[in-house]
Order: C-alpha cells, then structure tokens, then sequence
C-alpha cells in the first residue's frame, strides 16, 4: 500500500535504499538518502553531526522515507522532516 500523507506522498521517496551502517553520523545517512532519490536533503546547523545517531543500520530496500523517518526519531536526532523548497530539511523537534 502506497501512503498518501507525510514523506511517503512523495514519490521520489519511495525510491528504495540499500544500505548497511555501523555507528552511522547523520550525514553519512544523508548522503545515501540523496543518492537514492535525488532529492535535496539538508539538516539544521543544531543537528550535530558528531553523534552516531545509531549502533548500526541495515536497510534492504526499504522506502526512502521511512529510513528519513527512522533517522529523524534518533536519539541524538529527536526531529522532524520540513518541506525545504523542493526538498527536505532535518530540524529538531526542540529537544536539546
């Protein structure tokens, strides 16, 4: 089933993601994600990129967005996915 709200509406991001990661920084499942989808991904200057933002990733060709949503509920994330032109920005959610 195709989700018709949220990141999933869109199509470019259904595109599908192999990846594997051991102790991942945000950047770095950033940049898988814009080589999946061609789509402009950026984060907030307050999403650091010093932290791992998990032990480890394995994804086998999941949607695009539901890795973008998993990395926005990260621990060291604790964010949220905003429209950013004709892309998507990576903010906070306010916690610091």
């Amino acid at each position: 089933m195709t989700p018709t709200t949220g990141l999933g509406a869109d199509p470019r991001l259904r595109a599908k993601v192999k990846a594997n990661f051991a102790s991942p920084l945000a950047e770095q499942v950033l940049d898988v994600l814009r080589k999946a989808t061609g789509v402009t991904l950026t984060r907030a200057d307050d999403i650091q990129n010093k932290y791992y933002v998990a032990g480890s990733y394995s994804f086998n060709g999941h949607p695009a967005w539901q890795v973008m949503e998993m990395l926005a509920a990260s621990k060291y994330v604790q964010g949220k996915w905003e429209t950013d032109g004709d892309g998507y920005r990576l903010v906070r959610n306010g916690n610091p």
